[in-house]
């Protein structure tokens, strides 16, 4: 499997701020809009994140899958 191009701060910005606040996603309940406090550099940091998870998902998926 192809790991996706890396997030886009940006993008991942514009998404979390089309939901309507007071939704809760998940387990944890957290808001997307949460993700709207983030300074840059956080936003950034967890696009990393999110990417190398990813990345790391769909090795550990070759690895089952052969």
């Amino acid at each position: 499997a192809e790991v996706p191009p890396p997030l886009n701060a940006w993008a991942v910005r514009e998404a979390a701020a089309s939901f309507a606040a007071g939704t809760g996603l998940g387990a944890d309940n957290i808001s997307p809009r949460a993700l709207l406090r983030l300074s840059p550099a956080a936003l950034v940091a967890l696009c990393a994140l999110f990417t190398a998870f990813e990345g790391w998902a769909t090795g550990l998926e070759s690895l089952i899958s052969s």
